[in-house]
């Protein structure tokens, strides 16, 4: 057995710790496998990869893209088997684009309905690449709005409020993207409620798994049924924590897996990935 944790957050999106403290935290809970997630970003990949080197930690280069289908959320995680391709980094540039549009917008809406806060300040807050919801919900937790950044999702940030206008790319165009790089396309925590309706078409468009396991945002019941369904269509099952680093989750601990539940998706890793030293460590 070992520990693996493929959905991670750095403060190059809306993460709180710097990737180079992701990997150490990593290391600190004996994790053997990570993906850095970050949306809409890949830059945290070059400085986490000489801590990960230095301490022997398979590190698979990655990123999450939100887009949005019939107003909802859906996000799609891409795992890279031979790097980032050139083409990505125009394709997040448009991405982030997008994302600074909707920002503003949603600020506008969010101070239209009484709430104080400006759209520099959410720039400000933004230490990383993209801007997010995130950032805005610290500031109305900063300014007293709400107790915590669950509570202002929960109060002003979900699509549900229609305050922050959802990504404009649909999870085909980045499914399509994906498939044309070889990418690894991965479900994140899909929502149990769009998650029938929408399989079939992500599978046409190119899905390669779903993240059946998320602490956040999977029950155990939806995890059962996600495993059933990646099973009937012969889809790799991802473990992922969507692990942000706020509040009291400062600490990485992953999933404890077998290498017989996973060999065949870090197979597709070698340059990143030492099945073998895996399989050693596991039958000593």
């Amino acid at each position: 057995m070992f520990r693996i944790d493929l959905h991670l957050h750095t403060d190059f999106s809306d993460g709180f710790f710097p990737p180079d403290e992701v990997v150490r935290k990593s290391v600190d809970g004996a994790l053997s496998v990570i993906a850095i997630t970050d949306h809409d970003s890949v830059g945290a990949y070059a400085v986490a990869e000489p801590v990960a080197s230095e301490f022997g930690i398979g590190l698979i280069p990655a990123c999450e893209i939100s887009t949005a289908r019939d107003g909802e959320e859906v996000h799609i995680l891409g795992y890279f088997p031979e790097g980032y391709p050139e083409a990505l980094f125009e394709f997040l540039a448009g991405v982030r684009a997008d994302r600074v549009t909707r920002v503003r917008q949603g600020v506008e809406n969010l101070r239209k309905a009484g709430i104080d806060i400006a759209y520099d300040e959410v720039v400000a807050a933004a230490s990383g690449e993209i801007l997010s919801r995130a950032h805005i919900g610290r500031l109305i937790v900063e300014r007293g709005y709400a107790k915590s950044l669950h509570s202002a999702f929960g109060k002003y940030l979900m699509p549900a409020h229609g305050l922050v206008p959802v990504s404009r790319r649909s999870p085909g165009e980045v499914l399509d993207f994906f498939s044309g790089y070889g990418a690894i396309s991965a479900w994140a925590h899909p929502e149990p409620k769009v998650f029938d309706r929408f399989l079939k078409d992500f599978i046409d468009r190119g899905l390669c798994g779903i993240e059946t396991v998320n602490r956040r945002r999977i029950d155990p019941d939806a995890s059962r049924y996600f495993e059933q369904a990646a099973a009937e269509h012969d889809l790799f099952v991802t473990r992922g924590s969507d692990w942000h680093g706020y509040g009291r989750a400062t600490e990485i601990t992953g999933f404890e897996v077998s290498l017989e539940t996973c060999r065949s998706f870090l197979e597709r890793f070698p340059k990143y990935v030492d099945v073998s030293l895996l399989e050693k460590n596991e039958t000593e």
